[in-house]
């Protein structure tokens, strides 16, 4: 019996090209090699369990170096397809600067992609290129280490953004060869804009008119709060004259009053019953609220600088 190193491999080559377990017939009459180790593969499509391919004899590749030649593969043929038929290749990314989901389009500004070529003193798994042949973005096919640090080095010394792309297991590479958009790791890539004077993201506001009530009288109260897209909440107090104006018009009452747990005046929610307001001591009362609550959309404000 012949030992198998690596099994569940979803694609195999023929004639050059990648092709999925589902595309061929079963059996070694399938013709396909393991694009790796370029050894015989045969099409194991049974009934129990899931089809994928399987090295016919022994061979010297592993899981790691199969997934990742793959992946590789697989992303060339995807960006050098949509480069030249114009089109778009979506890419999402959890941001390590704002703490949100961004999105945008992996080949924006590429006109060509190269497999690993030489680059500097490392060979990156792809790198694209701008209209003048000038390397811009750089990508690696993660399955298990990192890239050398040498990579990270010439890329900072650069300025070229590098994209990772985490591959595990062989649904992963059915997701990097189907998805609609690719899950990929960027470091410290954030596309907000920045704040002028902190230099920190700025976040989408939304202004809230809520029914609030008033700890005096128990009546009810239209109370305004801003958000910044919901991972920051303000009160009247920190409100630009704009915002104060536009809350007056939506049906809140905003007063200045003095605080003596403050020790200082400001704007507050104020009851249109018996006059008293509710301080910044009370809004966590109506975050729960504020949580559903969706909100006129403003314009964008810095957390930081409250603007």
């Amino acid at each position: 019996m012949h030992k198998e190193i690596i099994s569940k491999i979803p694609y195999g080559e023929k004639e050059g090209n990648l092709l999925h377990v589902s595309q061929v017939v079963s059996g070694l009459n399938c013709n396909c090699v393991c694009p790796e180790c370029k050894s015989p593969l045969i099409a194991r499509k049974g009934e129990k369990t899931k089809h994928h391919f399987a090295h016919y004899k022994v061979a010297n590749c592993n899981n790691e170096t199969v997934l990742h030649q793959i992946g590789k593969r697989l992303l060339y043929k995807r960006i050098d397809d949509a480069i030249k038929n114009s089109g778009k290749l979506m890419m999402i990314w959890d941001c390590s600067v704002c703490d949100s989901k961004h999105e945008g389009n992996l080949i924006k500004l590429a006109k060509s992609v190269v497999l690993e070529r030489q680059l500097f003193n490392c060979r990156p798994d792809l790198t694209l290129l701008n209209d003048k042949g000038i390397p811009i973005v750089i990508i690696e096919i993660i399955v298990s280490h990192k890239p050398d640090e040498n990579v990270y080095e010439m890329a900072s010394e650069y300025s070229m953004p590098i994209i990772e792309l985490i591959i595990k297991n062989d649904e992963d590479l059915v997701e990097l060869n189907e998805a609609e958009k690719i899950q990929v790791n960027i470091n410290d890539l954030c596309v907000r804009e920045l704040c002028k004077v902190c230099k920190r993201p700025k976040y989408k506001k939304y202004l809230h008119i809520i029914n609030g009530e008033c700890w005096k009288c128990l009546g009810e109260m239209k109370m305004a709060f801003i958000s910044y897209e919901k991972n920051y909440f303000k009160g009247p107090e920190s409100f630009s004259k704009f915002e104060r104006e536009l809350s007056i018009q939506n049906g809140a009452i905003l007063k200045e009053h003095y605080s003596r747990t403050a020790h200082e005046k400001y704007l507050a929610n104020t009851c249109s019953r018996c006059g008293r307001f509710s301080g910044a001591f009370y809004h966590h009362r109506y975050f729960h609220i504020l949580y559903d609550d969706e909100g006129k959309p403003l314009d964008f404000g810095c957390i930081e600088c409250l603007t």
